[in-house]
């Protein structure tokens, strides 16, 4: 007989890699099966995909872009682009025939060869799996990693660094989110090892999707060579020299060689050095974008490692390791100066938070790694230790489930709650303030935005379009009004603004009781009666998306009559409240009609009278067939007018 594969002692130092590979294994044949979906860029790495498998370039050829229109047109992939977009978005990054990006192709490429590995196997992946694969090459290796070099509680601390994170939203989303995030602990691993040759080489890999990570790469590379001169260099520290080298000149030297840029974004547009550094703390505080206030582990983590150290400290057993704070202090500089040459703060593909918050997310692995180990688990401050960790985690987990949509749209519960009772205390950059408080993102500007409280308002001069207004539906503003106030501000600021009304003020501005036709098409003057559970408004009217949709109108203590002009998608029945009392109940017409009814005086409360309208059978068309449009389609409202009753 031949000798076993495996001793008893070999299997068991097996077992732990063996139980991360199934763990791993079983989340991404989950995540596998939930539906595919574009987001952001995602349609740039699904075609990159296709300049490697079909064109063998890392540009589109001709080849590659009918592989990605079949890719397209074929619904497997839902909200991809049209390639007719590529080539109106990057029209500066083409020659001949070819097409290039603005992010690079490495990330596609390291898919294509997990395609490619598979197929050895006899197992044919997708373009979406084979991300799907490399996600999970990525996290499986860091776990393992984290247990090689911590065991397990290294591990552990990985296991919710990923699962307990933003990162958890990104695992079944062609994004580099999740390799960005994976080279950066694995880095972080390396530099609290002092294997600062290996560091360089994981943060060169991450600058090749993100340049600024070229600067920082050179930190642990000096490390090397003057900290640890004495050392001796192996032959494996001098390859990894030698390729961290190489690699950071990959996306420079690649871009420059087709376009003479060393990136494309400073061709293609989407960055200005240092355009807004001003805000540099947003990554980490803002109320939306940031870090912390997004991400519940963070800031327990945070506590925790402050009452920790401060506890040590008071014992002189805390010390600070220079090499470590100079490499933090550097990481965070850099990443603040290139994060803030962005021209889009509030970029979509995310749950809520900017992406590149998830940027300084890795940092705080050794700080979770550090309470870990210095806990006393078995006192009562371990225990509560314990169970704050556990509750953050929950948290963490249940917000960033893979299944919760993409959302830059709507302010974070953080952000709404400090606007609506404190809005004196922030003023957040001003496009993040108008894209989450108008509810339609970079769709279109606005030259007034009015918060939560219905009494802050940024003001802006100038923007792309026809400008307008946009507020909350309960402020009851008029419209007019409000424009008539910007203008009047104009000689008090530059770009923009904020103001805070006083309440006589507010008065001034609202909506008064009249016989007007209200228009809810976009940008006309009945928007201000537009409640919770309305879609995004357009050219014509609006739909309702929610089963129960809520109307705010003005109200003088006395009963009016209100008519609407309605159509409905479907056979549709429609009730009415205001509270417990029925207004109206009755069926809506699929041609379109108006319904009337009187509201009586008993629903103003302070001078706003809110109706609750309960839809009978709202579906979505993509149940018929369009699998882009998931909105719960109940009732189209048009116009609507308020009557005074004699």
């Amino acid at each position: 007989m031949g000798r076993p594969l495996l001793t008893g002692a070999a299997l068991r130092a097996a077992l732990p890699y063996l139980a991360i590979g199934a763990g791993v294994l079983a989340l991404f044949l989950w995540l596998g099966t939930l539906p595919a979906a574009r987001v952001g860029d995602g349609s740039e790495y699904y075609a990159m995909f296709y300049a490697w498998t079909d064109g063998l370039r890392p540009w589109m050829t001709p080849a590659a872009n009918a592989a990605y229109d079949a890719l397209q047109r074929s619904g497997e992939i839902s909200g991809l682009v049209e390639r007719d977009w590529f080539y109106q978005a990057f029209s500066e990054l083409r020659v001949g025939d070819t097409t290039d990006f603005n992010h690079f192709w490495l990330y596609s490429l390291l898919a294509v060869l997990c395609q490619q590995a598979a197929a050895l196997l006899q197992i044919h992946l997708s373009s979406h799996a084979s991300f799907l694969t490399l996600h999970a090459l990525l996290v499986g290796g860091t776990l393992a990693a984290a247990y090689r070099y911590y065991g397990w509680r290294g591990a552990g601390v990985m296991l919710a660094m990923t699962l307990c994170s933003p990162m958890l939203w990104y695992l079944d989303k062609v994004h580099t989110e999740p390799m960005t995030v994976c080279l950066l602990l694995l880095a972080l691993m390396q530099m609290h090892r002092e294997r600062y040759a290996a560091a360089a080489l994981l943060l060169a890999l991450t600058s090749t999707q993100n340049p600024s990570f070229a600067l920082i790469a050179g930190i642990p590379w000096a490390y090397r060579v003057l900290l640890q001169w004495r050392q001796r260099y192996s032959i494996g520290e001098l390859a990894l020299l030698a390729g961290a080298a190489v690699t950071v000149l990959l996306h420079p030297a690649y871009y420059f060689w087709r376009y003479h840029v060393v990136t494309p974004q400073l061709l293609a547009g989407g960055a200005k050095l240092g355009g807004e550094l001003s805000t540099f703390y947003i990554w980490i505080l803002d109320p939306d974008l940031g870090l912390l206030p997004n991400w519940p582990l963070g800031v327990a983590m945070l506590l925790l490692g402050a009452l920790l150290w401060l506890r040590q400290r008071a014992g002189k057993e805390a010390s600070l390791h220079w090499p470590e704070v100079l490499f933090i202090s550097v990481y965070l500089l850099v990443n603040f100066y290139a994060n803030s040459s962005t021209n889009n703060l509030n970029s979509a593909a995310t749950p809520g938070l900017a992406r590149y918050a998830l940027w300084y997310m890795p940092l705080g692995f050794t700080l979770l790694l550090w309470i870990v180990q210095r806990t006393a688990w078995r006192t009562l401050a371990g225990g509560l230790t314990a169970l704050l960790l556990l509750a953050a985690m929950g948290c963490s987990a249940w917000l960033y489930h893979p299944l919760q949509p993409e959302r830059y749209t709507t302010p974070s519960a953080s952000s709404l709650w400090l606007q609506t009772h404190a809005p004196g205390l922030y003023n957040p950059p001003p496009e993040v303030f108008m894209e989450r408080y108008s509810g339609v993102g970079e769709d279109r500007a606005f030259n007034v935005v009015v918060g939560p409280d219905c009494s802050k308002l940024l003001l802006v001069r100038a923007v792309p379009g026809a400008g307008g207004v946009a507020t909350p539906p309960r402020c009851l503003y008029d419209s007019a009004k409000l424009q008539a106030y910007q203008q009047s501000m104009l000689p008090t600021f530059d770009k923009y603004r904020y103001a805070q009304l006083t309440s006589t003020q507010a008065r001034s501005l609202q909506q008064a009781l009249s016989d007007a036709v209200h228009s809810t098409a976009l940008g006309a003057n009945g928007s201000f009666a537009l409640g919770e559970g309305w879609s995004t408004q357009e050219a014509w009217g609006v739909w309702s998306q929610a089963q129960r949709v809520t109307m705010y109108l003005p109200c003088a203590g006395q009963p009016f009559r209100l008519s609407m002009y309605l159509h409905s998608y479907g056979k549709q029945a429609l009730a009415v409240r205001s509270g417990d009392q029925l207004l109206f109940e009755g069926p809506v017409a699929q041609d379109g009609g108006t319904l009337q009814f009187t509201v009586p005086p008993q629903a103003c409360r302070g001078a706003v009278a809110k109706l609750d309208l309960r839809i009978s059978d709202p579906h979505a068309p993509s149940e018929q067939g369009n699998p882009a449009d998931q909105r719960l389609l109940g009732i189209a409202l048009h116009n609507f007018q308020l009557s005074r009753l004699p």
